[in-house]
């Protein structure tokens, strides 16, 4: 799986990756997973926004598609909670990792935390009189 991560090549095994016989151990679905959310570092990072999109939506579609007993659904959901947090906008300005970490809660029959995001009002406009305004 590293050699895959190390290539940016991940979203292109993933689809590919058995889920049966045979069946892998959890860390290699989990690495798969992780390397889809964070990309190859500054590699991923170079290859810019496009790349990346593309990623997390085979992240999305993986998460859909493995069956949750494969890798720990926590985990991931943890590492996707931290990735959406760092965003400038939050989980809202984030479709695809909101997508990701809903689905995550689904699987661990976390309906409530799933809803969470979804319902949360979008963020509000930059008051050029707030103090705690850095565009000023």
């Amino acid at each position: 799986m590293r050699e895959f991560a190390t290539c940016d090549a991940v979203a292109d095994l993933a689809p590919h990756i058995p889920v049966a016989s045979p069946q892998l151990t959890a860390g290699a679905y989990e690495a798969a997973l992780l390397s889809l959310l964070d990309g190859n570092g500054a590699a991923g990072a170079a290859t810019g926004t496009g790349v990346r999109r593309r990623e997390l939506s085979c992240l999305v579609e993986r998460v859909r598609a493995w069956p949750p007993s494969l890798y720990a659904g926590a985990t991931v959901a943890r590492a996707v909670a931290r990735a959406a947090a760092a965003q400038p906008g939050g989980v809202r300005s984030a479709p695809l990792l909101m997508e990701a970490l809903a689905l995550l809660h689904c699987h661990s029959g976390h309906h409530q935390a799933a809803l969470e995001p979804c319902l949360q009002p979008p963020p509000s406009p930059c008051n050029p009189m707030c103090s705690g305004c850095s565009s000023m």
